[in-house]
């Protein structure tokens, strides 16, 4: 959400029913410094692979600060009262109101999780939410989605919004296609060839993945990380295959380039002169890496241009 601040909108009391009180309602808003209109929490759009993204930072970065747990509690194992508000509870309370409430309190945890997918995206933040938190023994939840969790169908596949050991559901597979586009695009990981050179990079310049990595993102648990890994590096190697397909077409061309680069004639050390190949070839082939081979080929070709180096 770039260039936009959260707000707090004036309480405003809603009506009163019988003897029953409904409690205040508290608006959250945004508003944005390219203009002035402002957005209730609850009608704002959002990828749906940002919602608990961004629900997360929001709730750590503010006062008292609250940290979001990507699970929930059972009420089988929760003793004493259970109250439920929300889109499908008891009342229909805002999330906004159910939000400030709980840092109200001064709730440390909240649990949330999306049970389904959205029914359309960008989504609504409280579409598929369920949001929970105790206070004073009393287990509070704001659900936006039915109670009840999804069930594997009969042929034992779990349904679309589930996740098991192994597989991912749908808003954890969002979080691993962006995370992979973004290494994709970085030129200082297609950069890199060796295995062990691109998981490091990956988990040192990716910040989601290093949360990932801790148990700290709000979405992908760490056992997925290795699937972020593995489907970056293939994306990059079949790139890397498309951009020297025809790679024996140039070969000449090449040798004459370098034949006529007065910066490469003047290298003298085997090493300088394999990372001045590699750099050219890089930036020539769309930012892949070149083959080893390819590097090894053009080093030979062009040894007899390497200049003399004297003893002293």
């Amino acid at each position: 959400m770039d260039e936009e601040t959260l707000t707090e909108a004036e309480p405003r009391p809603a009506p009163a029913v019988g003897n029953t009180i409904t409690p205040i309602s508290v608006v959250l808003t945004f508003t944005t410094d390219r203009g002035d209109v402002r957005h209730a929490l609850e009608n704002a759009m959002f990828p749906s692979a940002n919602r608990m993204a961004w629900l997360h930072q929001w709730l750590r970065d503010d006062k008292p600060r609250i940290e979001v747990w990507p699970a929930l509690l059972t009420t089988t194992k929760t003793s004493g009262r259970v109250i439920t508000v929300g889109p499908f509870g008891d009342t229909d309370m805002p999330l906004g109101h159910f939000l400030r409430t709980a840092q109200q309190l001064e709730v440390v945890n909240l649990y949330a999780r999306y049970l389904h997918p959205p029914a359309s995206d960008p989504a609504t933040l409280g579409d598929g939410l369920v949001v929970q938190f105790l206070s004073g023994g009393v287990l509070h939840i704001w659900s936006g989605a039915r109670p009840q969790e999804p069930q594997p169908d009969e042929a034992g596949t779990p349904s679309e919004g589930t996740s098991t050991a192994s597989h991912p559901n749908r808003e954890q597979q969002e979080v691993i296609d962006f995370i992979v586009a973004q290494l994709v695009a970085d030129p200082g990981y297609r950069a890199l060839t060796r295995k062990g050179e691109r998981e490091n990079y990956a988990r040192t310049e990716c910040g989601e993945l290093e949360e990932a990595m801790r148990g700290e993102h709000p979405v992908l648990p760490p056992n997925f990380v290795y699937r972020v890994l593995m489907a970056a590096a293939g994306k990059v190697d079949q790139g890397a295959r498309a951009a020297y397909a025809k790679v024996e077409d140039d070969l000449q061309d090449l040798l004459d380039e370098l034949n006529a680069d007065p910066q490469y004639l003047v290298i003298a050390d085997k090493t300088a002169r394999r990372y001045h190949l590699r750099t050219m070839l890089f930036e020539r082939y769309g930012q892949f890496a070149p083959p080893s081979s390819l590097v090894a080929r053009l080093l030979d070709a062009t040894d007899d241009t390497r200049p003399i180096r004297r003893s002293r």
